[in-house]
């Protein structure tokens, strides 16, 4: 059987948005990552903070992201990318959600990706026409059946029953699989009686 195996790298176009009270609106809002960073020195202390806006009025909110550290002991290239604002290390730390999760805020990431599939040397132990690795660097909450159903051109309904047949295979096994957020590392099998050990 010819078997076709695949590394899909599933990408959120946006980090998750932190949803808290709002000042400016007095309400409960999203707040979005500006992509900007606060430093403040005292003494020999620093603080630094990843800046967020309200999506609707604009207010700002501070993300601690050093907080009380003698500056001797910050990495300099750390503390140089938040001088410049750079883009990538605050699209780092806004996908970091164990520090999103320290500040006690909800998250809600996003369901909007891309995705590069690329073609890989197939394994001996696969035993599916195709054979899906997913590789997920930063968090977003898409769910497996939508994420097959754009990039394949099948309903979700259409993936469930496949499902039920036993010709969709999901590693971890979960029953749920196919209605839960993806995940790194999850392989797929489609067209195949049976999940490969």
């Amino acid at each position: 059987m010819e078997i076709c195996c695949e590394c899909w790298e599933v990408t959120p176009l946006a980090p998750p948005r932190l949803i808290r009270h709002c000042p400016g609106c007095n309400a409960t809002r999203p707040f979005v990552c500006a992509g900007t960073f606060r430093v403040n020195a005292q003494k020999k202390t620093l603080d630094a903070w990843l800046n967020y806006r309200c999506e609707r009025c604009g207010s700002a909110w501070k993300c601690p992201i050093v907080e009380r550290r003698p500056v001797g002991r910050v990495d300099p290239l750390l503390l140089e990318a938040f001088f410049r604002h750079d883009p990538i290390v605050a699209r780092q730390l806004a996908f970091d959600l164990p520090l999103l999760r320290r500040q006690k805020v909800p998250t809600e990431a996003s369901t909007e990706v891309t995705v590069r599939r690329a073609t890989i040397a197939a394994a001996v132990d696969d035993v599916a026409p195709l054979c899906i690795r997913l590789s997920v660097p930063y968090a977003c909450t898409i769910r497996l059946d939508q994420l097959l159903a754009r990039q394949l051109g099948l309903s979700r309904a259409a993936l469930r029953n496949l499902q039920a047949q036993g010709e969709i295979n999901v590693s971890p096994e979960n029953d749920r699989a196919l209605r839960a957020a993806i995940c790194d590392g999850q392989r797929i099998w489609i067209g195949a009686p049976q999940l490969a050990n």
